[in-house]
Formats: structure tokens, sequence, C-alpha cells
């Protein structure tokens, strides 16, 4: 995810904040405390995508109506920087290289 969502980043040239509490993980991942499979693997099972704050009712509705595959908020676009926010605390992530899907 982090280097799927630094491309992002770097096309748009804006910054985000990933709340690791609101990945949506199994019980297994959050019981190890191996989220770097979550955070770092290459093998995507969830997409990522950025959405404007002001759609977040958009977010909800869908939610509402597609319980089985739900939406979920993890974090926030800000002007530049990479950062995690976990246990009160926030560091800054490197993408790394990450799999170029369109090069």
């Amino acid at each position: 995810m982090f280097s799927d969502l630094g491309h992002i980043l770097d096309a748009s040239r804006c910054g985000a904040i990933i709340d690791r509490a609101a990945l949506p993980v199994n019980d297994w991942i959050a019981a190890q405390g191996a989220w770097s499979y979550a955070l770092e693997a290459g093998d995507d099972y969830e997409i990522c995508f950025t959405m404007a704050a002001e759609r977040r009712a958009e977010i909800d509705a869908w939610n509402q109506a597609h319980a089985e595959c739900p939406l979920c908020v993890i974090g926030e676009i800000i002007p530049s920087g990479f950062r995690l926010r976990a246990d009160g605390r926030e560091t800054g992530i490197d993408p790394g290289g990450g799999y170029r899907h369109f090069d």
C-alpha cells in the first residue's frame, strides 16, 4: 500500500497521513502486530484511492448500500509529506520503489 499510495502522491504533488488503526486488516494482523503485511507487502487485496473530504457522504451512502464491500477511510491528504499515525505518534514513511503499473 505504501508504494502504490506513494505513486499517487508523487503524481498529485501532495502528501498523506495514514491512520494505522483505520486499516481494514484481519484479526491475525492486528493481534500479531504484523502491520508490515498490510502496509508494505506487494500483494494488493484492497484498492487504495483518494476522494475529496467533501464527498464523505457518498462513502457513507455506499457503505449503507454495500455492507459486504465497505469503503474505509484510512487517512487524509495533506499538502506534503507521507506519515503514518500509530499509537499516538506520527512517523515518516518511505514508500520504497514498488511496482510501477504504467511504466
